[in-house]
C-alpha cells in the first residue's frame, strides 16, 4: 500500500490525524477511526494477525490450553462459554490469535510505532489509520462495528477454538467491539479486527477506502519519544504493572531522592 504521508513530529501527527479524518471520516457512513503503530516499514510487516504469520501454530491447541491453564494464574477469567472474552484476553497477553490489535488513540498507536526495538532500530515506523465502519461495509455491506455476540462475529470467533479441520464459516475480515476484560485494555483503548485467513488487510480490494498508511522516519523517532514522554506517554502508563514500572525506573537517567 502506498504511503499517505510522513510524520516527523507530534505537530505533524496532528496534521496526519486531520488528514485521516477528512479522507476516511468524510464518507458519511461513520467517523470513528482506529489506529495501529508498527515499529518497522518492512514489506513483510503486513496487517496480518500473529496466528497466520507462522504455520507451526496450531490455533485451537493454543487457545484451549490457554483456557485450561489461565485460571490458576489470572483471577478474572471469562466464563468458559464466553469465547470472545477468552480471545481478547489471549491476544492482550501475547498469545498468537486471529485478532489484530488497534487502538482508538492515535497517540498510543504512535507510541508503539516509535518504541525502541533492536530488530527494527534502523527502520521507519508506520502509523495506520482504519475506518472500522468502512471496513465492515466493504467486507459485509454492513456499516458500524460488530458486537462480539453478533452472528457474523461469532462465525469468526468460534473456529479459533475448534480443530484445524473445522471449516471456516466466513472468509472475511471485520472490526469488532472489544469487551474490556482487563484494565490494560481500558488504558490502551483497545480495539480489534478479526481475520479468517492469511490475506493481509492492506492487500484487500479497495483497501484505500478504509485504510491509510503514514511513515515515521527512523531519524525522527528519538525526538518524538521525548515529545510523547512530555505528554505523559510512557511504557509503565500503558502497561501499569510492576514489571514495566521496574523496567522504566531501571532506565531512568536522573535519580531523585525520595523525601516525605
Amino acid at each position: 500500500m502506498k504511503i499517505t504521508g510522513t510524520i516527523s513530529s507530534v505537530s505533524e501527527l496532528s496534521n496526519a490525524i486531520s488528514n485521516a479524518y477528512s479522507t476516511l471520516g468524510g464518507t458519511g457512513r461513520g467517523t470513528e477511526l482506529w489506529w495501529r503503530g508498527q515499529r518497522s516499514n518492512n514489506p513483510n510487516w503486513t496487517l496480518r494477525p500473529k496466528i497466520y504469520r507462522d504455520e507451526d501454530y496450531d490455533e485451537a491447541t493454543l487457545a484451549l490450553n490457554f483456557k485450561n491453564l489461565a485460571k490458576t494464574r489470572y483471577n478474572k477469567c471469562p466464563p468458559n462459554d464466553d469465547l470472545s472474552g477468552w480471545l481478547f484476553l489471549m491476544q492482550h497477553y501475547g498469545l498468537p490469535t486471529r485478532l489484530l490489535d488497534w487502538t482508538k488513540s492515535p497517540l498510543i498507536a504512535t507510541f508503539f510505532a516509535i518504541e525502541e526495538d533492536e530488530k527494527s532500530n534502523n527502520d521507519a515506523g508506520v502509523l495506520w489509520a482504519l475506518s472500522p465502519g468502512d471496513l465492515n461495509y466493504a467486507q459485509h455491506n454492513t456499516m458500524g462495528v460488530f458486537a462480539p455476540t453478533h452472528g457474523v462475529a461469532k462465525d469468526l470467533i468460534e473456529p479459533a477454538f475448534e480443530s484445524e479441520k473445522a471449516k471456516e464459516r466466513r472468509q472475511i475480515i471485520i472490526a469488532i467491539d472489544a469487551d474490556q476484560i482487563d484494565y490494560r485494555m481500558l488504558i490502551q483503548q483497545s480495539a480489534f479486527t478479526i481475520h479468517s485467513n492469511k490475506l493481509p488487510m492492506d492487500q484487500l480490494e479497495s483497501e484505500d477506502k478504509f485504510l491509510l498508511k503514514f511513515e515515521i522516519p527512523n531519524s525522527a523517532k528519538a525526538d518524538m519519544r521525548v515529545e510523547l514522554k512530555n505528554f505523559g506517554f510512557e511504557l509503565s502508563y500503558l502497561f501499569p504493572d510492576l514489571e514495566h514500572l521496574a523496567c522504566e525506573l531501571k532506565d531512568t537517567k536522573v535519580f531523585r531522592p525520595y523525601t516525605k
